[in-house]
């Protein structure tokens, strides 16, 4: 879990949980698409920051992305082959590349703030299983 060092708003943490849900349930391939062309620059971008929780953003979205990448062949990369921890996972690497979520990433201080709890609760989510494997690579990779 991202160990978020700044004040969280009141209900923004309720906010990113029903954000969550509907961006799972509009999911769609082409947004698959867009997270496997962006993931790799935005996880760049932010891994220089001067915040280790920002720092450590970056490197969770590096564990979910290997993670699923192990787990899906490209061919086969679409949403109605795809297990629900796997839509989960895309819907936060989905969340994670959009500029302009609840809180704009361009935004001073706090920018990847909700970011942070969107990937948390993508985490939090996880079948016991593949919770489990997630700090095993989390692990590995720090």
């Amino acid at each position: 879990m991202i160990n978020i060092r700044e004040t969280i708003p009141r209900g923004l943490r309720e906010q990113v949980t029903s954000e969550f849900k509907k961006r799972l349930s509009d999911l769609s391939d082409s947004e698959i698409s867009e997270v496997e062309q962006k993931v790799f620059k935005k996880m760049q971008l932010i891994s220089n920051s001067h915040q280790s929780w920002v720092r450590d953003v970056a490197l969770h979205v590096r564990v979910l992305y290997v993670m699923i990448k192990l787990d899906i062949v490209d061919s086969i990369e679409s949403i109605e082959n795809m297990e629900k921890f796997q839509l989960s996972i895309y819907t936060a690497l989905h969340y994670f590349i959009d500029d302009f979520d609840l809180i704009p990433d361009h935004s001073l201080h706090d920018g990847f703030l909700d970011d942070a709890l969107m990937i948390n609760h993508c985490i939090n989510r996880l079948p016991k299983a593949q919770k489990e494997r997630f700090e095993k690579f989390y692990k590995a990779a720090s």
